[in-house]
């Protein structure tokens, strides 16, 4: 092998490394907010699991409070142009039977065109699905 053969593949091997390091880092980077919404919007149920189970070991206590709601059908998604907007809906309604929406990957109210905070009937709203393997 010539010495360029050989320094190619070297620089192949740390851009790799650097590749999956940025991957890592990336997926480290995501709350358990952030994972929790992408899981009540994911279609596949083994991805979905694995989703829920990167959650393990996780000191968050927004965690259960979640879970707690997704499994007692009190988070939804709203849908929006583009994507679905995983919610929760506060306990309060108004007259028309509205309630206040939280997005799950923040927190913070969820908003319409002009910035101001929605509110939702759940009626009109998708549940988020869930079965008795991911409540496990």
């Amino acid at each position: 092998m010539t010495y360029s053969a050989a320094a190619s593949r070297v620089l192949q091997f740390i851009t790799l490394l650097i590749l999956l390091a940025g991957t890592l880092a990336h997926s480290q980077v995501q709350s358990p907010r952030q994972i929790i919404a992408q899981a009540t919007v994911e279609e596949d149920e083994e991805k979905k699991a694995a989703l829920i189970s990167s959650l393990i070991g996780r000191g968050d206590d927004s965690i259960r409070a979640l879970l707690t709601a997704w499994k007692e059908t009190r988070s939804s998604s709203s849908s929006g142009r583009r994507s679905k907007i995983p919610v929760t809906l506060s306990a309060e309604k108004d007259a028309e039977g509205a309630q206040a929406a939280l997005r799950v990957d923040d927190g913070k109210p969820l908003l319409d065109k002009d910035g101001k905070p929605l509110r939702l009937v759940a009626a009109d709203l998708d549940a988020a699905e869930h079965d008795s393997n991911l409540r496990t």
